[in-house]
């Protein structure tokens, strides 16, 4: 899988290093690697336009990865604006925090998903639980299905997509778990 690591740019670069280690060690692949690269000076000092590309860049991260693993031990004001984008794109989350020195996000309290992960962890355990909630998130990834349409059967997914102010996948999605429950031998099964 594609994983995208966001945290604090200003927090531990060596925990950063064992954790991208571990994703990398349990197989999988880092979408950017920008965490050990930027300063917390380079930030201060990006002018309006280079603070909105890097917003756009983020973004285009997040979309581009399978799963995202945000490190929360040092608090970053950005992280929550970017775990909902992120479950909002129904991408699996993974929100660690170091035992010893950090806690639960606040603002992830609340907050009850299947496609969110919050774990402590110590550097006894970081490459097992990265190994482990990597795992869990592969399970909880929807599965891509394409085919194809006449196109009048696109121009009403697109009628309906705007009428009801839903995506077209949403409605196709709700179609067919609506005819699952219908079909009582199915959980009979």
């Amino acid at each position: 899988m594609k994983v995208h690591l966001m945290a604090a740019i200003d927090g531990s670069k060596d925990d950063y290093r064992k954790i991208i280690h571990a994703i990398e060690k349990s197989g999988h692949s880092l979408v950017t690697n920008h965490l050990l690269d930027r300063k917390i000076e380079d930030i201060e000092n990006e002018s309006a336009d280079e603070a909105e590309l890097a917003a756009k860049k983020i973004q285009q991260w997040i979309k581009k990865a399978d799963v995202i693993i945000y490190e929360v031990t040092k608090p970053d004001v950005s992280i929550g604006f970017e775990v909902a984008s992120a479950l909002h794109l129904g991408k699996p989350v993974v929100v660690l925090y170091r035992s010893d020195n950090g806690s639960v996000p606040h603002g992830l309290k609340g907050i009850s998903s299947d496609k969110l992960q919050v774990l402590s962890y110590d550097h006894n355990t970081l490459e097992e639980l990265i190994k482990l909630s990597l795992e869990y998130a592969q399970e909880t990834n929807d599965t891509r299905f394409n085919f194809f349409i006449s196109p009048n059967l696109s121009h009403y997914l697109d009628w309906v997509s705007q009428t009801m102010k839903i995506p077209r996948s949403v409605y196709l999605r709700k179609l067919i778990e609506d005819d699952r429950e219908s079909h009582s031998e199915y959980f009979q099964q």
